[in-house]
């Protein structure tokens, strides 16, 4: 027992003198990742013959055998504990223990079918062509191997009705945070960058890879702790956690800052009601990077092109994108870009500074072009919080200022880009958690043509509770553009009735539209709905429009039925209404199962029960509203369709009237999942049996309180089984299967004596009295 958790069974030995001793491997099985290796360390040169005795080190560390309890108890400071991960935005918590998660396939594949199907009703019924896609996905070496991923469209009375989209190779470096990409790559862009469609490579760093890695900067904390402790984490005056924290070292990261100085403050107090504040300030800009961290896309292709027969390439036309940035100090990021085309090229620079006064961003670009000629451009921008006040008034303001002459281009343009020479805006916004939130905004834009006018805009915007969980919303623009002057206004009414349901009925004056929207969002566990209904009308056209869909995510498919209708005319003597069906689904392999499912998104697996479960139904949890996420069934296999690639998750497992005294073991399932991967999983085994017995001693008296564990005769390699008997000498033993055993109960002297599990056996297995003889 470490703070009062259990971690695992461990055999005790009584010495002749009453003393009992522990094996040390089992015990650093059961303690390594809880504690710094220091203390591992330390065990081990006090170990006598691979065994411990109870001892209480100076350092803190007590090892204590509790003879009432039969309890091996583990108490140590916060300064011996490992160091475990806290993501506050993530809610989750690491050890730098190695967890027991499953592996993806050798191979495994999976297409998904995704068809739609509308009618035009203002046209006798009228049915449209089907559209729709088919999307393979194929992941070749498990975890560490490559990922196909392929689509092609459909469109039924095309000349040519399937051609291929997009198709590629992934290969993903998770420890260097590194993806590489060949075929219809996607690759980023940077500042004035354009991202022309392209067949070709592309490396690039995709901080995705490591979601829970904190990479920008002032976004982590350490915290050292003897005691449990409530930990009420507050950014910027609102509590966006509370942790229950047990003693050890924590590092608290990604804090959910806003751009500009945060105000992030610790509220502490351990079980015995001391209380302590511990006050974090930090600056934070969101494209900031970590000292010493890049960020960076490198691609050269070909351009491409879709067509009515599917994709081509130009080689004739060859492009090249790039962009770096690295994070040189907390505080700065510098990072250059390129691109080229034919001899169309643009270079570009980037700085960003948060500064002690605010944020301070420069990007820089000048492009050639041998059509236009050499052009320049710049974008300054720069943002400014103050320090944070819990619970009090806030205020931002933000400046921006883009401008170009009249010879920049992108790459892929063929003259130069924008009607403006300037456009610039400002924005102050300014909160209280009493009076709500209000934003100004202005704006000026230069004509790059004398003939064209000026450009102004003002706007307000003012937003707030106004009871209960009724919310309200306003907001005033003017805009003057030469002659034109027009003032207009926008308002708007939210009642939610609860986390899922949400009316809102909004009036724009500028768009000249009134509508009325409810929404209720269902969970995406089977049998899960989410509905819509929008109703509106047009003063400026005299249109009166309605709008309504049903979503639905079955076991094996998810399908959604949508209508739109509206009148046509300002004596609304014309209905047009159109009606759209859309059907998905997906089937899917892994190592050697099949299934069929909902859409793959990410990755997934295929669940199945072993077949000691005599095909009982088995539920995989996690799908919100107490729905199931997946379940097995008269279609085979359960199949999770959308587990989320490079997160650690776990998903719970269930079954339909489980038999008394099955071992099911530890009831979920733990994935991290790489891109497209698939995992075969069986649920259950043949080790399901719980076994019971009355324990004797040669001399017929119960064998009490005594560790032990089962070893199997049919099969040296595998790991022995633990065991224990209560102050009675009733035996018990979890996780067993049919088979021949030996059982040995570290006693003194050693207990041990045959068994034999019949093939038959299930669930709980009564052996009756068996006595032990002394061994050999």
């Amino acid at each position: 027992m470490i703070d009062d958790r259990y971690l695992g069974d461990i055999p005790v030995r009584t010495e002749a003198n009453g003393e009992v001793s522990f094996e040390l491997e089992r015990l650093i099985a059961l303690i390594e990742g809880q504690f710094d290796q220091i203390v591992i360390a330390s065990l081990r040169q006090r170990a006598v013959d691979g065994r411990l005795r109870p001892f209480e080190d100076p350092s803190g560390f007590v090892l204590h055998f509790d003879d009432a309890l039969q309890e091996l108890q583990v108490r140590a400071p916060g300064s011996l504990r490992a160091v475990e991960t806290i993501s506050i935005v993530g809610g989750g918590t690491h050890s730098n223990a190695q967890a027991r998660l499953s592996r993806a396939a050798p191979l495994s594949a999976y297409v998904t079918f995704d068809m739609t199907q509308s009618w035009d009703h203002s046209a006798e019924d009228e049915r449209e062509p089907m559209q729709g896609f088919v999307e393979t996905g194929i992941r070749l070496f498990g975890d560490r191997g490559i990922f196909f991923e392929g689509r092609a469209l459909y469109e039924e009375n095309a000349a040519e009705e399937f051609r291929r989209g997009d198709t590629r190779l992934i290969y993903d470096h998770v420890d260097s945070m590194i993806s590489a990409s060949l075929g219809d790559v996607r690759y980023g862009a940077s500042a004035f960058q354009s991202a022309p469609p392209m067949g070709g490579v592309v490396i690039e760093r995709v901080f995705s890879l490591q979601p829970t890695r904190s990479y920008r900067p002032a976004g982590r904390r350490a915290i050292v702790l003897d005691r449990r402790t409530s930990v009420d984490v507050i950014v910027n005056g609102v509590e966006m956690r509370r942790l229950d924290l047990l003693p050890g070292r924590y590092d608290l990261r990604d804090f959910p800052f806003v751009d500009g100085a945060n105000d992030v403050v610790l509220a502490l107090v351990d079980e015995l009601g001391q209380r302590e504040l511990i006050d974090m300030r930090g600056y934070f800009d969101a494209d900031l990077l970590g000292p010493g961290v890049s960020e960076f896309s490198y691609a050269y292709g070909a351009l491409a092109s879709s067509e009515a027969e599917g994709i081509r390439y130009d080689t004739d036309t060859t492009l090249y994108s790039m962009f770096h940035r690295i994070g040189v100090t907390s505080t700065l990021t510098l990072g250059v870009n390129a691109q080229g085309r034919n001899g169309a090229n643009l270079y570009g620079a980037e700085m960003l500074w948060a500064s002690p006064i605010g944020t301070i961003g420069i990007d820089y670009a000048s492009s050639d072009n041998p059509a236009i000629g050499r052009g320049e451009a710049a974008l300054v921008r720069y943002e400014y919080q103050p320090q944070l006040r819990p619970g009090g008034a806030t205020w931002s303001f933000g400046l921006s200022s883009q401008w170009q002459d009249e010879r920049f281009a992108a790459i892929d343009a063929v003259q130069a880009v924008g009607d403006y020479i300037t456009q610039n805006d400002a924005t102050l916004r300014l909160y209280h958690p009493d009076w709500g939130t209000a934003t100004f905004g202005l704006g000026y834009d230069q004509p790059r043509d004398a003939a064209m006018p000026e450009r102004y805009e003002a706007s307000f915007t003012y937003a707030r509770r106004v009871w209960g969980n009724l919310f309200g919303s306003f907001q005033v623009r003017h805009r003057e553009e030469g002659d034109e002057r027009e003032t207009s206004g926008a308002i708007s009414l939210a009642l939610r009735f609860d986390r899922r349901n949400q009316v809102t009925l909004r009036h724009d004056t500028r768009a000249q539209t009134s509508e009325l929207d409810w929404y209720r969002s269902g969970s995406y566990g089977v049998g899960g709905a989410s509905t819509n209904l929008r109703l509106g009308h047009n003063e400026a056209t005299g249109e009166s429009y309605g709008s309504g869909s049903l979503a639905y995510f079955g076991n094996r498919f998810e399908a959604t039925l949508s209508n739109d209708s509206r009148t046509i005319g300002l004596q609304n003597e014309e209905l047009a209404s159109r009606t759209t069906a859309r059907f998905g689904a997906s089937v899917a392999y892994a190592g050697s199962q099949v299934a069929v499912g909902r859409p793959v998104r990410g990755a997934f697996a295929i669940v199945n029960g072993h077949e000691s479960l005599e095909g009982r139904q088995i539920f995989l949890g996690g799908g919100g509203d107490n729905r199931p996420r997946a379940q097995s069934g008269w279609f085979g296999p359960a199949l999770v369709p959308n587990l989320n690639p490079y997160s650690v998750e776990s998903v719970s497992v269930d079954v339909d009237d489980l038999p008394p005294g099955y071992d099911l073991g530890a009831g979920q399932i733990d994935f991290r999942a790489y891109r497209g991967a698939g995992f075969d999983i069986r649920v259950g085994s043949d080790a399901n049996l719980t076994v019971l017995a009355q324990i004797v001693d040669p001399s017929g008296a119960p064998v009490a309180l005594a560790g032990g564990e089962l070893r199997s005769l049919d099969d040296e390699t595998r790991e022995p089984i633990q065991a224990f008997t209560n102050r009675n000498g009733r035996f018990v033993a979890a996780g067993v299967s049919p088979g021949r055993y030996r059982l040995v109960l570290f006693t003194d002297p050693p207990l041990e004596t045959e068994i034999s599990i019949d093939p038959a056996a299930a669930g709980m297995v009564q052996i009756g009295q068996i006595q032990m003889r002394e061994s050999p």
